[in-house]
C-alpha cells in the first residue's frame, strides 16, 4: 500500500512540472514563411522588397522603400504556463542594415500573451532594445557585433516577465506590456515598421515550453530522498 502511494505520490509530482504534450514550433527558412504555415503581411506599393530563400537563410530586403514591410505572424496555443514550465523564443538572426528611430528599428520580433500583454524587441545591426512600456525611449539597450549572426533567447516562466539572453549571455529583464490590438497568443517576426528600412537574414525562429530544469532535478530529488526514506517500510 505504502509502495502505492508512494509510487501516486511521485506521479503527481512529475505531472504537476509539466504539460502532458511539450509545445514546439519552428521555422527552419527551408522554404517562405507563407509556405510553412506563417501568414505574410507585406506593405509594397512599388513593388520593391526582395526576399530570397538559399542554404537555409530567409533574406528580407526592404531597403529600396521608407514604406515597405515585409513581416510574418502566426497564432500559438494559449501560452498560459503550468507550474514549473518554461516559455522560450528563440531566433538566429542578423541585421545587416537599418534605419533606427529612440532605438526602435525596422527590424523585430514579437510575442503576445493570453492576455494581449507582449513583448516586442528590436533588433538593430549593433544593439538589441525593448520597451517595459510604451513610449519614446526604450527602457532595455544591449549592445551586440554589428552586422554578424546572434542567436537570442527570451525566456519566461509566467508569461509576464521574461529575461533575454544574446548568445548565452543574459542581455536584459523585463515585463510584457500594453495591450496588442491585433489580438492574444500572436508571435511575429520580420520588417514591420512603416518608414524605416531594412536588410536581415534568418536562419530560425522557434518556441518552446518545457519543464524548467530545476523543477525536473528538484522533482528528481525529492524522489530519491523519498526513496530512501521509505525504504526501511515497504
Amino acid at each position: 500500500m505504502r509502495m502505492l502511494m508512494f509510487g501516486m505520490c511521485v506521479l503527481g509530482l512529475v505531472a504537476g512540472s509539466a504539460r502532458a504534450e511539450p509545445f514546439y514550433l519552428r521555422y527552419d527558412a527551408d522554404v517562405f514563411p507563407e509556405e510553412a504555415g506563417w501568414v505574410r503581411h507585406s506593405t509594397d506599393p512599388g513593388g520593391v522588397v526582395v526576399r530570397t530563400v538559399k542554404d537555409g537563410v530567409l533574406m528580407i530586403d526592404s531597403t529600396a522603400s521608407y514604406y515597405a514591410t515585409d513581416w510574418y505572424r502566426r497564432e500559438t496555443p494559449a501560452l498560459t504556463l503550468d507550474a514549473g514550465e518554461l516559455f522560450q523564443l528563440e531566433w538566429r538572426m542578423r541585421t545587416l542594415m537599418t534605419d533606427t528611430w529612440h532605438s526602435q528599428c525596422d527590424t523585430n520580433v514579437a510575442i503576445s500573451n493570453a492576455k494581449r500583454a507582449y513583448v516586442q524587441v528590436y533588433v538593430a545591426r549593433d544593439f538589441v532594445a525593448a520597451y517595459d512600456d510604451v513610449g519614446t525611449e526604450p527602457a532595455h539597450v544591449y549592445a551586440i557585433e554589428g552586422g554578424e549572426w546572434n542567436t537570442f533567447a527570451l525566456e519566461s516562466v509566467n508569461m509576464h516577465e521574461y529575461s533575454l539572453y544574446v548568445n548565452g549571455a543574459l542581455a536584459f529583464s523585463g515585463v510584457f506590456n500594453g495591450s496588442l490590438i491585433a489580438g492574444p497568443n500572436l508571435l511575429s517576426f520580420g520588417e514591420s515598421i512603416i518608414g524605416m528600412r531594412s536588410l536581415s537574414e534568418w536562419d530560425y525562429v522557434a518556441v518552446t515550453v518545457v519543464p524548467e530544469p530545476e523543477m525536473v532535478m528538484a522533482v528528481v530529488s525529492l524522489v530519491c530522498v523519498l526513496s530512501r526514506t521509505m525504504r526501511g517500510v515497504w
